[in-house]
């Protein structure tokens, strides 16, 4: 039976109050790569029917999210520091919804569930600098906000919690396995 669903986005927030950061930063990337990997073994082994979607660089036009956060800077400056030396593969809100349906409407139907663990982002690859440039692109035609974005290293503007140089995602297994293949990153913006 279909008991429920588990989303895994590619970076959790860091939530432990210590002051040595760089031991803060290590501390929580080690606690959720156990932490996990035992979710995703609980998962699988209290239901074989299991699916569990990962998702990468989550963007929309709602809530708190990198697309939101440009427009918002945006409105006060000109130019914004924006990180280039990162890659991943930015995911519509609206498009993983839609790959969820398309998983969910297979559970009832004649093919039905695929179990397993699958990545699902739109196609293509982008830089945060890369990804600020077409939000900015897009704001220019809609409401008028253009900031400059000014491509900058890790090092120059380390953040908060260390995040890998590259998260994209594979998706051909949700692709072969569903038959959904999601549009371009650009298109989504």
């Amino acid at each position: 039976a279909f008991a429920g669903a588990q989303l895994d986005a590619d970076m959790v927030a860091n939530l432990l109050g210590v002051a040595d950061r760089n031991r803060c930063d290590r501390l929580m990337q080690a606690l959720v790569a156990r932490d996990a990997q035992a979710a995703l073994q609980a998962i699988a082994a209290a239901n074989p029917a299991h699916v569990i979607v990962r998702a990468s660089w989550i963007i929309s036009a709602y809530r708190a999210n990198f697309v939101k956060t440009m427009l918002k800077l945006a409105a006060d400056r000109d130019t914004l520091r924006v990180i280039d030396d990162q890659i991943g593969g930015p995911t519509s809100a609206d498009d993983l919804a839609s790959a969820l349906l398309t998983i969910i409407n297979r559970y009832g139907s004649k093919d039905g569930l695929a179990p397993g663990i699958f990545h699902f982002s739109n196609q293509g690859e982008a830089s945060w600098a890369d990804l600020a440039e077409a939000v900015m692109a897009a704001a220019a035609s809609l409401k008028g906000v253009n900031a400059k974005i000014e491509r900058i290293s890790t090092a120059e503007y380390p953040p908060k919690a260390r995040r890998p140089r590259n998260t994209r995602l594979n998706t051909k297994k949700f692709h072969a396995t569903y038959g959904l293949l999601a549009r371009n990153w650009h298109e989504a913006v």
